[in-house]
């Protein structure tokens, strides 16, 4: 049978029959403890977008965070926003060229603001020993919990996006491989404008064109990794396949190669989303 705190701890009458004693309120503070420690771990869910390669849009989900003002850990919400390079933690006209960027939540006496900054989130000890699985708060400041994360290329354009949850989708063509002939040998092409540096896993569209008449392989696996069984996509001979391939991220980079070096096939690969 369930126990507390899945079922009454005592059934309390008015007047306090029974008494409420230490124990009760003891129990009651570690529930709420284990309440709010599992809230404040716990990403805000979010949509949020940029289709215009200049401004962020969206909403994000009421959290829990530590309010700035009185250091106390409140409930905040927020209406959705639309924000510019003025968001930056140092207000500017235009985008850091060749940045990645992370969005923040901020509140102050109960009021959340948005924070852009170039400051990664970073995973949290929260008891010293134990760790979150994901990249919740700005590095050495957990009033800042971590919302989102976007890049600005080399002319201050933002790359296009739309970002549900902890997933990120590209709005444009992001080709890592450009149509390259066959190589029996491991490559490495980095996707750092295309990924964040704190990246778990990538989504990939493979697609490998065969003129030969054989059998083509292609092989893609994690950055470092040389298996005897990569994962991969094939064609027979005078065909075509393409497929979307979810990759473990250790790095920014990945790691593919085909089954033959004869310039009888062409490889292409392009980022399609990522999740951190």
């Amino acid at each position: 049978m369930p126990t507390w705190p899945f079922s009454p701890h005592t059934a309390f009458a008015d007047n306090t029959v029974p008494k409420v004693t230490a124990t009760h309120i003891n129990d009651w503070e570690s529930a709420q403890n284990s309440v709010f420690w599992a809230a404040y771990l716990s990403r805000p869910q979010c949509r949020i977008f940029c289709s215009d390669g200049a401004s962020i849009i969206g909403t994000v989900a009421p959290m829990l965070i530590r309010d700035l003002a009185t250091s106390k850990y409140v409930y905040a919400a927020a209406p959705s926003f639309y924000l510019t390079p003025s968001d930056l933690e140092t207000p500017a006209v235009s985008w850091p060229a060749s940045s990645w960027l992370y969005l923040y939540a901020k509140c102050l006496g109960g009021v959340i603001v948005w924070e852009i900054s170039t400051t990664a989130p970073v995973v949290t000890t929260p008891d010293g020993t134990s760790a979150t699985p994901s990249n919740l708060f700005k590095n050495g400041d957990d009033s800042r919990r971590y919302i989102a994360a976007f890049y600005s290329n080399g002319s201050s354009v933002i790359q296009r996006f739309q970002r549900i949850d902890n997933e990120t989708t590209l709005l444009d063509e992001a080709q890592c491989v450009p149509a390259l002939a066959g190589i029996t040998t491991w490559q490495s092409p980095s996707i750092a404008t295309y990924v964040p540096p704190h990246v778990q896993e990538v989504t990939l569209s493979a697609q490998l064109e065969n003129y030969s008449v054989g059998a083509r392989a292609l092989y893609i696996t994690f950055d470092g990794d040389a298996p005897a069984n990569p994962r991969g996509i094939y064609t027979s001979a005078g065909s075509y396949n393409g497929e979307l391939i979810s990759v473990f991220m250790a790095s920014q980079v990945f790691r593919w190669k085909t089954n033959s070096n004869v310039l009888d096939h062409t490889v292409r690969v392009s980022v399609r989303s990522w999740r951190d």
